[in-house]
């Protein structure tokens, strides 16, 4: 038997994997509400596994993706290491240098999800601030 609203294992045959990735850096508040949203709407984990590919080693937002992880909620962590030219000692790049980060940070992602092998034809992206609605899997 399955929970209300689920589909069972032998109708996901015909229905098509669609992934979402969270791409995230260091605003843990708003990941934690991203994922919240997320797992809460989520009625087919199968069918929607989430990955989130995280830029940079802010710890706490590593702790929490492994803890997603080991509940069996999150499909998969990837972690984005920008090269040198990308990077500030600092922590604060000018602001061409943050969307070239970003857009670096996208590439690697979207190449591990869509890339040759991964078998995934198609993915919903989101960014670690962003809620779902109740409706949005439908």
């Amino acid at each position: 038997a399955t929970a209300a609203g689920e589909v069972p294992d032998k109708a996901l045959d015909a229905i098509p994997v669609i992934p979402l990735l969270i791409i995230c850096h260091a605003r843990l508040v708003y990941l934690r509400r991203a994922l919240e949203s997320v797992f809460r709407h989520r009625k087919n984990p199968k069918q929607f596994p989430v990955t989130a590919s995280q830029d940079g080693d802010n710890k706490e937002v590593a702790r929490i993706l492994q803890e997603e992880l080991s509940k069996g909620r999150l499909a998969a962590h990837l972690c984005y290491r920008a090269p040198l030219a990308l990077s500030s000692a600092s922590g604060s790049l000018p602001v061409r240098k943050s969307f070239q980060r970003l857009t670096a940070h996208y590439l690697f992602a979207l190449d591990a999800m869509l890339g040759e092998g991964s078998g995934h034809e198609q993915l919903i992206v989101l960014e670690e601030d962003l809620e779902i609605s109740p409706d949005f899997y439908a």
